[in-house]
């Protein structure tokens, strides 16, 4: 990821500092990486224990109100952790907030079929807004490295690094503040109340329109 990251900073950039990042790239080659299969050995046994999780969920009890106050819970985290992101600019609370955005995509992937015009909308902003957010965290996590890497890059070469990826990272907040301020306007309660109606009113719509819409003479009454 992180020469993926280098890569886009080269190609965004025409006059990017290639040398500096160049040698980055070069301490990047010679970092030890996990291999595949360390990386399996080592993530088999969580994904054992959440498969074990899933299979003791049950759905008795759910409603839809439940799972609309649920999710609406979830998008006033989000407003909370945007807020607080924006307040500090700190990458590890841009990184939480990220999540809040991504679990607010899923959430309205879910319900989309109620709505599709309305939560659809809601599905691409929050998509385009974790795809931004993705790549700011990939550039911090090219800082992080480019503080610690080995001694063989020049610190002048760190420092210019690192500047041009908190240029980058400047862009895209310009994008995601404007984006966040889209996604989170509408309150938890609002958000709860949509769904509910949304989900209820559905049915009663898609029957009325495979049955060709309002019969004539309810629009010969409507009209007179």
């Amino acid at each position: 990821v992180m020469k993926e990251t280098l890569e886009r900073l080269s190609a965004h950039y025409d006059m990017a500092p290639a040398g500096a990042l160049d040698r980055v790239r070069g301490a990047l080659e010679i970092h030890p990486a996990i291999g595949a299969g360390v990386a399996l050995a080592t993530a088999r046994p969580s994904l054992g224990r959440l498969a074990k999780e899933f299979e003791r969920i049950t759905f008795d009890t759910l409603t839809l109100p439940g799972i609309a106050h649920a999710m609406g819970a979830t998008l006033a985290k989000g407003r909370r952790r945007f807020e607080h992101a924006f307040e500090t600019l700190g990458d590890e609370d841009m990184h939480q907030w990220r999540k809040a955005v991504q679990l607010h995509w899923r959430h309205m992937a879910l319900v989309a079929d109620a709505w599709p015009e309305a939560f659809s909308a809601r599905v691409e902003t929050a998509k385009r807004l974790s795809h931004l957010s993705g790549e700011d965290n990939d550039l911090a996590t090219l800082i992080r490295f480019v503080d610690t890497c080995p001694d063989g890059v020049r610190a002048v070469d760190r420092a210019v690094v690192s500047a041009v990826c908190r240029l980058r990272q400047g862009e895209l907040r310009t994008l995601t503040r404007p984006l966040g301020e889209r996604l989170f306007t509408l309150d938890a309660v609002g958000l709860a109340e949509t769904i509910t109606v949304a989900w209820r009113t559905a049915p009663l719509l898609r029957s009325t329109e495979s049955n060709g819409g309002v019969p004539g003479g309810q629009i010969n009454t409507l009209m007179s």
